[in-house]
């Protein structure tokens, strides 16, 4: 039930995971751009992980 909740939630962020993995491998040229994405990518794993928690 919690996770139905949630879900909304960690739909959006995984959206967002895949676009900034996508940026990443496509190459950018900037390193601060590089280092943006990469910190957006970090968060949205963690946020994708405190939204499952104890899912399994």
């Amino acid at each position: 039930m919690r996770f139905r909740l949630r879900a909304p939630y960690v739909d959006a962020l995984s959206l967002i995971q895949v676009r900034a993995l996508a940026a990443l491998r496509g190459g950018l040229d900037d390193e601060a751009a590089v280092d943006a994405v990469r910190k957006v990518l970090l968060l949205t794993v963690n946020g994708v992980s405190a939204g499952v928690q104890n899912t399994g």
